[in-house]
């Protein structure tokens, strides 16, 4: 099959390439590197570095024929998108339907979307842990713009004679973080722990999250594209929610010590509690996720202390 991944220099979509590749696929990749990194990438890929938004892509999309899209390019910071909510509705909506037009183009037979459990809100207690069918109530724009995205697909891929796949992910972690500006709270936590840096927790060390291993994120991309359960949503999350206190926890575990933390400001739209089940993708797409907290987050931190030792070497 030959699948072409947008955004696959980036943080879930080097890790996605990679996983691809090992499994057989012809895999081709366009990013424009704002966030992403070429060099994470391995040989086998076909690279691109090119802008979604521009006439390029649909030249380049209407030149060539692809069985597969992955769809993972967006702006992807909470914060970014209340900062300036245009350009996160011009990346993850504009973005969106630039990837459909051009699939259209290259005849996609299957187009899969990476959403996000921000299109949830704040959740009713009672609903814990979410399934597909609860009540989508997005806090941010970028909750907002994904939920937006999300509703383009269900509307013009049938007409663009397309299956569609989409997958909400929680709280995405793990090694070969590329993000040019901050990224996830445990990817943070770990740059901190590698460079002996206190760490700040904004708002409170209270809030859960359900965090899954970003290798579990590529093999759900991965399935997605084989599964006979076409147009179709699926979250891919542990079903497991775990607190901010406890992540650290596992993190000064790993670290060997006591890592001194201090209180920050609560985030506009940050969501107290998350948790999302995976029942209907581990039934229906024949996934589970495979890797423990514990052994995910001593991988990440080893890779944030290797790339601080090199940084340190080099300066």
């Amino acid at each position: 099959m030959n699948v072409l991944v947008t955004g696959g220099a980036g943080f879930i979509g080097n890790h996605t390439v990679r996983c691809l590749i090992e499994k057989g696929y012809d895999v081709t990749v366009v990013d424009d590197l704002s966030r992403g990194h070429a060099g994470l990438l391995p040989l086998e890929a076909h690279f691109y570095p090119i802008d979604i938004l521009t006439p390029q892509f649909q030249e380049f999309m209407a030149a060539r024929h692809f069985d597969a899209v992955i769809h993972l390019a967006a702006q992807i910071e909470v914060a970014s998108s209340e900062r300036n909510p245009l350009q996160d509705a011009s990346l993850n909506i504009g973005g969106t339907l630039a990837v459909l037009e051009g699939a259209k183009k290259s005849h996609v037979n299957r187009f899969v979307f990476a959403s996000s459990a921000a299109v949830y809100g704040h959740p009713s207690e009672a609903l814990l842990p979410l399934a597909e069918d609860a009540p989508l109530c997005p806090l941010s724009p970028y909750g907002l713009s994904k939920l937006t995205a999300e509703n383009y697909i269900r509307m013009l891929a049938p007409s663009f004679s397309m299956e569609w796949v989409i997958l909400r992910f929680a709280n995405v972690y793990g090694e070969r973080e590329v993000r040019k500006d901050p990224g996830g709270v445990i990817q943070i936590f770990a740059n901190q722990i590698a460079h002996h840096r206190p760490i700040t927790f904004l708002g409170t060390t209270v809030p859960t999250r359900d965090w899954i291993y970003v290798r579990d994120v590529a093999e759900a991309l991965v399935k997605s594209l084989v599964t006979t359960r076409r147009d179709a949503v699926y979250n891919v999350s542990t079903g497991k929610e775990v607190s901010l206190k406890t992540v650290l926890t596992m993190l000064e575990k790993a670290a060997g010590y006591s890592v001194p933390h201090e209180q920050g400001p609560k985030r506009r739209g940050d969501i107290h509690r998350s948790v999302l089940s995976c029942a209907k993708a581990r039934t229906l797409l024949a996934w589970t996720p495979k890797m423990t907290l514990e052994e995910g987050l001593f991988r990440t931190l080893r890779f944030a202390q290797d790339q601080a030792r090199q940084e340190e070497a080099q300066s």
